[in-house]
């Protein structure tokens, strides 16, 4: 910011100033010693600053002064103090530390003309800062502690002017003082700011050490709730209390399971109006995200109840009747508390699913099984047992080889849209007893089965068996589905009734078997699809060409020449037994693997 000396560098008195005994240097030295009283009582770095810069000002009777600090980095100066400039921008001064500047040589420069002296470095925004505020004339000189540069010293003059060796010692002198006094004052301020970060964090600590205690204390409340009564009912309930808040537990597709006021005297119901809004569906969208409790809305709180990757439900925490909303605290609780209603909802699922689990498997073995027994047991887990119902095998696919975890988390999707329907694993298929047991019902089912399915990325494929009325045939009904399924797989929806023939004469492993013969059949037609369909509306009307053709919505003549074509790729009339056996086999096959009705 200006040129280095040319006069030779003045010999640094070992005293400074205030030693001599000419009495020119009576009045600096006064001065130097009252401004050391002042740095000494400057409490901290704007009023050590603010004491430079007036005295440099008092003892080189210049027309500015003032004073520059380097930043942390020790990349910018940034002037912190300054006296006697006319132009606001003047305090708005930040250059970057250059080479031939007081901050860059560690050694004091001037310049008696700033702006036109060619050797220096120049930063353009604060040449315009010094031309707007007219300042000619510029002398410099460093502040060091402890072999640290702290920034700079300067005088500055309106006019062209030379100061003197005398007076750049002067200016030294003072800048040693004010750097002396600038490092204890940095050092203070430093102290202050770790002791002030210090109780903060202390208080923080506090503060959370409370909370922790608190939500502890509900915690064991809950726990000791839990020890003596079963059910998730007695973990809402202490949970109310604790929190003096209503608390619901709905499972994952928000139907109630507990709801319970926060305080005796409360509304005995909580208004589940509340669930519908947008803000408490995005709620639940984001604390299935982050896997933690959110606000949802302006009233109430909601945490995801999970058991590893399993969203088993949620749990609801709503106002506190005074306006209290201690958000944290809660937070914390319901954080703690959704791990014990999980293992809560998680125990009685799991207990449920075993007894499906050893039902199923003990109504399907090798050896048939004591009938009367089972119907017992079957009115104590399955509600519509004494119900006319269907069996329906599903097949699960999606991401992953995981197909245990699939099946798992298929059953709970649909024991929850089928809550009064039978549904257990069994091998690697799903099984589900339907009621009702019309057509259109069990596609209804289906159809809101596979939209569950399909919102959680599976997939399925059904076979549906025929409608039973006790577990005899419940029992037949279902391995007949299951040898279908193996032996015909399924496109979709595989309606397993009058199928159950094929069940008799080919073995489940013997699928290629089958598959050589419908090939066998189907072989002298080629792939001509119009004559294979008017065969099998021929035989599903039991030979009536009038049927047949409006099944297939054409006219009786168009049925009668494709009849005729086929009957001659096939060498003989099909109505042949020899040859309608192989054929009606083979065209079943392929309707139903085809989807086709």
């Amino acid at each position: 910011m200006a040129r280095v000396i040319e006069d030779a560098a003045p010999k640094r008195r070992s005293t400074r100033a205030g030693v001599g005994g000419d009495a020119d240097a009576q009045s600096p030295r006064v001065a130097l010693e009252s401004t050391v009283g002042d740095l000494l009582r400057a409490r901290d770095v704007s009023e050590v600053l603010g004491v430079a810069v007036r005295c440099a000002l008092k003892l080189l009777s210049t027309h500015i002064s003032f004073a520059m600090l380097l930043d942390a980095d020790a990349r910018f100066l940034k002037l912190e103090a300054s006296v006697g400039h006319r132009t606001p921008t003047f305090t708005t001064i930040i250059r970057p530390v250059q080479a031939i500047t007081a901050v860059g040589t560690g050694q004091p420069v001037q310049s008696s003309d700033f702006l036109n002296d060619s050797r220096l470095d120049h930063d353009p925004a604060t040449d315009d800062i010094i031309r707007k505020e007219g300042m000619r004339t510029v002398l410099a000189v460093p502040m060091q502690a402890r072999g640290r540069m702290l920034g700079a010293l300067y005088v500055g003059h309106r006019e062209p002017r030379h100061f003197p060796a005398a007076d750049v010692e002067l200016l030294m002198t003072l800048a040693d003082q004010v750097a002396a006094a600038l490092a204890k004052a940095l050092h203070q301020a430093e102290l202050a700011a770790q002791l002030d970060q210090v109780t903060k964090t202390l208080r923080r600590t506090e503060a959370e050490n409370a909370l922790l205690s608190s939500a502890d204390d509900v915690r064991h409340a809950v726990l000791a709730r839990s020890r003596d009564q079963d059910g998730v009912s007695p973990v809402a309930v202490a949970l109310a209390e604790s929190l003096e808040r209503p608390v619901l537990v709905t499972d994952w597709k928000l139907g109630p399971i507990v709801q319970t006021p926060g305080k005796a005297g409360s509304a005995s119901n909580v208004n589940m109006t509340f669930l519908n809004r947008t803000e408490s569906r995005e709620a639940m969208a984001e604390c299935n995200e982050r896997h933690a409790p959110v606000r949802a809305g302006r009233e109430w709180r909601v945490a995801p109840i999970e058991a590893g990757r399993d969203l088993l439900g949620y749990l609801w925490v709503g106002p506190s009747p005074g306006g209290d909303d201690r958000g944290a605290l809660v937070d914390m609780v319901m954080d703690r508390v959704a791990s014990i209603v999980a293992l809560k909802l998680f125990t009685k699922g799991d207990a449920e699913r075993r007894q499906l689990g050893d039902f199923i498997y003990e109504l399907l073995a090798e050896r048939p099984p004591d009938f009367r027994v089972l119907e017992a047991r079957a009115a104590g887990i399955w509600t519509s047992s004494r119900e006319p119902h269907r069996p329906v095998v599903l097949s699960i696919g999606g991401p992953g080889d995981q197909w245990g975890s699939r099946l798992e988390a298929s059953r709970r999707l649909v024991a929850a849209v089928r809550p009064n329907d039978f549904a257990t694993v069994y091998g690697r298929h799903l099984l589900l007893f339907v009621n009702p047991t019309s057509r259109p019902h069990v596609e209804s089912a289906l159809a809101e089965i596979g939209a569950v399915l399909e919102h959680n990325h599976l997939t399925m494929s059904a076979v549906v068996g025929s409608t039973c009325h006790n577990l005899t045939e419940v029992r037949e009904a279902t391995l007949a589905a299951l040898r279908l399924h193996d032996l015909l797989g399924a496109n979709r929806v595989l309606w397993g009734e009058g199928l159950e023939a094929l069940t008799h004469l080919f073995e489940a492993g013997q699928a290629e078997r089958l598959e050589s013969l419908c090939r066998a059949a189907l072989a002298p037609l080629g792939r001509r699809e119009r004559l294979m369909d008017a065969l099998h509306a021929y035989y599903e009307a039991g030979g009536n060409k009038a049927d047949a053709a409006r099944r297939l919505s054409v006219h009786v003549n168009t049925l009668r020449q494709r009849l005729e074509r086929a009957e001659q790729l096939l060498g003989g009339p099909v109505d042949e037994s020899i040859r309608a056996v192989p054929l009606r086999i083979a065209l079943l096959v392929r309707q139903v693997r085809a989807g086709r009705p």
